[in-house]
């Protein structure tokens, strides 16, 4: 069952993505606090699983909303500041989901699954050793992947650019 919370969070997302779709600024070089709120954004929708359109508690309108919000976001990372999956510490995103060592190889696998990964971008997964690079490589996937179903011109590669500095 859904938590209140959780369905007024669920609620925020067609508003998010009106308020998103009368912008009309690319968002490709934007200020660190703008990086932040993506960041932060994306993580909970990975978390609350709005990504996932057959979850029991993701409504038709939050799915499409989040996949109107996927089309208009900006690349997670910054390359003002040079900011990559080595450099996310635990401030940033440990209060979302905190993994047990023992949860660790799970979460990396499952990981793995969800983004289809395989040869060097596996490798990067499974030398994380935080539960906020974890959680924050999922949002990275949540967003990536949703980008790239309803992008009009689908491509992979905006995601080697989080890559580009490991």
């Amino acid at each position: 069952t859904q938590s209140t919370w959780e369905s007024q969070a669920g609620q925020l997302l067609p508003i998010v993505a009106n308020a998103l779709s009368r912008i009309p600024l690319n968002f490709e070089h934007c200020t660190r606090r703008v990086y932040k709120a993506f960041q932060q954004f994306w993580c909970v929708v990975s978390m609350l699983k709005f990504d996932e359109q057959e979850h029991e508690n993701v409504e038709d309108a939050w799915f499409e909303a989040v996949t109107a919000i996927a089309r208009k976001s900006p690349l997670l990372v910054s390359s003002e500041d040079s900011q990559n999956l080595k450099q996310i510490t635990d401030v940033d995103f440990k209060f979302y989901l905190d993994y047990q060592a023992s949860e660790m190889l799970a979460q990396k696998n499952k990981l793995i699954g969800k983004c289809r990964a395989n040869g060097e971008f596996a490798q990067v997964i499974m030398k994380m050793d935080t539960s906020s690079q974890i959680n924050f490589a999922k949002a990275i996937c949540t967003l990536e992947s949703l980008r790239h179903k309803h992008a009009e011109i689908p491509s992979f590669k905006v995601l080697f650019r989080y890559f580009e500095e490991l």
